[in-house]
């Protein structure tokens, strides 16, 4: 072989050029080549590979044309420099030591030279558009947290976790959800993870064409845009006249939710209170749409008002499904009319919509190797792990781009980052893993050049990669047996079967501190889904997984009343917090979670042993490693 110029081309190939537009894929795998001297185009295809430009990872199809040139060991550092600039992540650890990486895959095309890394399975190819370099999609956990940032993280990383099709779709397109129409059924029910990674350098503005992108690759999605007419309600003046007064000031406020006063028992209705400062009617429409669960059914309040500037006022309405009480009840629509000279009517409005033409159910499967990659998080600049004197838990949390959680424990911390919802799912754990207390502080770097702060979701990847380091900690999942409720029947069903061409959906109601009751509304919602939401839904009632075992197929419409009572150790963060929530006991004649699935739906929660994923602790330092 030559070393002083390119391999030849592959055996049978038609193509007569050496930069083909076709080049932009490459067959994968290629180690034990004898070594050749890089020409000055595979120097200035690193260098363009370096600064960033946009790339992404594809499939590893055998190209009909390319150029192999080798890469000495004593250019890895090249290499490595190249892809932490473009993705994000190391070099050394997508391709291992120094001496195992092998080559590197360098081509042209006609828009330029292009670097590309082969590792494994892998390919960097040229993007046609905005894009991301790299992207793990897969459908989400058992109760995984929602999580949908709307702007890019630090480095270009982006992260979505237990989203819809509809949410993806309308961060994509940057609509609302109910601006999200046509679709199968499970466009709102089933939940994905996103975590993907652009360029560094990337705007802010793309990342909804390159959400865009994503989802066109992933789930084949293709959608377009439209106008059409929405349900929604219109905000309007009384002909009685109104009871506002201008703004003292010309700064924009906004509306805060006041505390009642007083705890809320089964005698005294519970009320919500709005304070509006400075607002225009534009804004308060959009706040009642989120205060307004149980009243407001439709997805927008539109501002029909026609009035100017901003504003200031209280309302207050009871919370629906109230007693009367002593004082009566107040509902949203009387508040409006008596205390504002407001009202809200029934209407539509004419709106920009994306329309869902086709889409695919699963996503394409991840290349190999991009899960872990992807996965790996990145570190805190500084940190530090000590053992804790306070007896209680302290520290603001994880923000900011920091970390400080004081006196914690590691039960409470390794619940939590490994997303352990109830005690019994840790197994193997010593006896000090709830008692000893540790402090832990930690700030990932900052400056001009680190880019936007880490999410929320990133600071706890950090976090428990910190807790593994430190700790040592070795765990892994299995299925055990253990104690569960069965959503069974009782008797009689009182569902209604859905119509199968309704998109799966249930409106949770607001949570509101204190005892009120909850109501929720399913549509074409199956019995799994139910048992799966079913701890969220009751929180401060249900202590272990919901399976289902009420052997119904299919998807079924029912609406679920019951008393809401709050949880002390579940609604609050620490101790302290937890010492100011008064404890509620469900009101005479109020109805349980339990009560409510049987008298309402015809169905039973049964204490059971079935087999579930649990977590195991193979290993776990008590004293951590020294800062």
């Amino acid at each position: 072989m030559d070393s002083d110029g390119p391999l030849p081309p592959p055996e049978g190939s038609k193509e007569r050029s050496p930069f083909s537009a076709h080049d932009a894929r490459f067959s994968a795998g290629v180690s034990g080549l004898p070594s050749v001297r890089r020409p000055r185009e595979a120097d200035n295809a690193a260098a363009r590979f370096a600064t960033g430009a946009p790339a992404r990872l594809g499939v590893a199809n055998p190209p009909s044309r390319f150029i192999l040139y080798i890469i000495r060991r004593d250019a890895a550092v090249d290499l490595n420099a190249g892809l932490s600039a473009a993705l994000g992540v190391s070099a050394m650890r997508l391709l291992g030591s120094r001496s195992s990486i092998r080559a590197t895959v360098l081509t042209a095309s006609a828009r330029g030279v292009i670097a590309c890394a082969v590792v494994g399975g892998l390919v960097a190819r040229p993007a046609e558009g905005p894009d991301f370099a790299m992207a793990d999609v897969h459908p989400s956990a058992a109760n995984q947290q929602y999580h949908m940032p709307s702007a890019l993280g630090r480095g270009g990383r982006y992260e979505v976790t237990g989203a819809s099709l509809v949410d993806l779709v309308g961060t994509a397109y940057g609509v609302e959800r109910y601006q999200v129409l046509g679709g199968p059924v499970w466009l709102a029910s089933d939940r994905f993870d996103v975590i993907a990674k652009a360029p560094p350098t990337t705007p802010q503005d793309s990342l909804g064409p390159m959400m865009q992108s994503l989802l066109a690759e992933r789930f084949k999605l293709v959608a377009h845009r439209d106008s059409r007419e929405i349900a929604c309600f219109r905000l309007q003046t009384n002909k009685d006249g109104l009871n506002l007064r201008h703004a003292d000031g010309s700064d924009e406020g906004r509306c805060r939710r006041l505390p009642q006063a007083g705890a809320v028992s089964g005698d005294e209705p519970a009320y919500l209170t709005l304070s509006c400062r400075g607002v225009t009617m534009r804004a308060f429409a959009s706040t009642l749409r989120e205060y307004g669960e149980g009243y407001v059914d439709a997805p927008v309040i539109v501002d029909a008002t026609g009035l100017q500037g901003l504003w200031d006022f209280d309302v207050r309405w009871s919370m629906p499904g109230q007693p009367s009480g002593e004082g009566g009840r107040t509902t949203l629509f009387d508040a409006l009319s008596r205390q504002l000279g407001l009202r809200l009517e029934r209407g539509t409005v004419t709106m920009p919509v994306v329309v869902v033409d086709n889409v695919n159910r699963a996503p394409t499967p991840n290349l190999p190797g991009v899960a872990d990659i992807m996965q790996a998080p990145a570190e805190f600049e500084v940190a530090s792990v000590k053992p804790s004197v306070l007896a209680r838990p302290q520290g603001r949390g994880l923000q900011n781009g920091k970390a400080d959680l004081l006196g914690r424990t590691l039960e409470d911390l390794i619940t939590r980052l490994w997303g352990i919802r109830f005690p019994e799912m840790l197994v193997g754990a010593p006896n000090w893993l709830d008692s000893d207390r540790f402090d832990i502080v930690a700030e990932a770097s900052s400056g001009p050049s680190s880019g936007p702060e880490p999410s929320s979701e990133s600071l706890q990847l950090m976090l428990r990669s910190l807790l593994v380091e430190r700790f040592k900690i070795a765990i892994h999942t299995e299925d055990r047996p253990m104690d569960v409720y069965a959503l069974v029947r009782t008797g009689a069903l009182k569902l209604d079967r859905a119509d199968e061409s309704s998109r799966s959906s249930c409106k949770w109601p607001m949570i509101i501190p204190g005892l009120i009751p909850r109501t929720f509304i399913c549509q074409n919602t199956t019995m799994a889904t139910l048992a799966g939401d079913l701890p969220q839904m009751a929180t401060a009632y249900i202590d272990r997984p919901v399976v289902d075992a009420t052997g119904l197929a299919g998807g079924w419409d029912f609406t679920l009343n019951f008393d809401f009572k709050v949880s002390q150790h579940r609604a609050a963060n620490d101790q302290e917090q937890a010492d100011q929530i008064p404890s509620a006991a469900v009101p005479t004649g109020g109805m349980t979670v339990f009560e409510a699935l049987e008298k309402e739906l015809g169905l039973k929660l049964e204490r059971q042993k079935h087999p579930m994923p649990v977590f195991v602790i193979d290993h776990i330092d008590r004293t951590p490693t020294e800062n």
